[in-house]
């Protein structure tokens, strides 16, 4: 864990997310939704594979914006059922690791068939080259500090978005 990336004096060169779009949210359930409207926004479909074993306020937004749900093993992923076209495949580092064998099989995927990728950083939020596969990239900061808030959404292109509302 580099806990220097604290230091750094603007998010454009955070190192976790390297040369994506940044935004800061509040929450990651907020880059969550953002980045399932813009997936709806691109013509995805709303349909996701999401991993098992993922925290229950990572599945509401997705509830939230109308997306049919199915699941995956990590342990299997050979046996993991494969997305259509258009579908959104989600994969997080736990633990403060990189998720390897998650990273190889969504490149995998990617060659493969015409999906949105999120990946879930904020286990991993204060490690560098991490954010590097995903479509969306989230983290937040609320699980490794004592913060009321403070995520960021890392995207490949800028998502056209109204302007947000001030933190509360």
């Amino acid at each position: 864990i580099d806990v220097s990336v604290l230091s750094q004096p603007c998010v454009d060169g955070f190192p976790l997310m390297p040369n994506l779009c940044k935004l800061w949210v509040d929450t990651g359930r907020t880059a969550l939704l953002l980045s399932l409207q813009e997936i709806d926004r691109q013509g995805g479909v709303k349909k996701a594979l999401l991993p098992a074993y993922i925290c229950p306020s990572v599945i509401a937004p997705f509830l939230k914006s109308g997306f049919q749900l199915r699941f995956y093993n990590y342990a299997k992923l050979a046996d993991a059922p494969h997305p259509e076209n258009g579908e959104t495949v989600l994969f997080a580092h736990y633990f403060g690791k990189k998720n390897t064998s998650a990273i190889e099989w969504v490149k995998y995927l990617q060659a493969e068939h015409q999906i949105f990728v999120i990946e879930d950083c904020v286990q991993a939020s204060l490690n560098a080259n991490l954010g590097e596969t995903g479509d969306f990239v989230i983290t937040s900061y609320r699980k490794f500090l004592p913060q009321p808030d403070g995520a960021i959404l890392g995207t490949c292109n800028e998502i056209p978005c109204d302007v947000l509302e001030n933190s509360d």
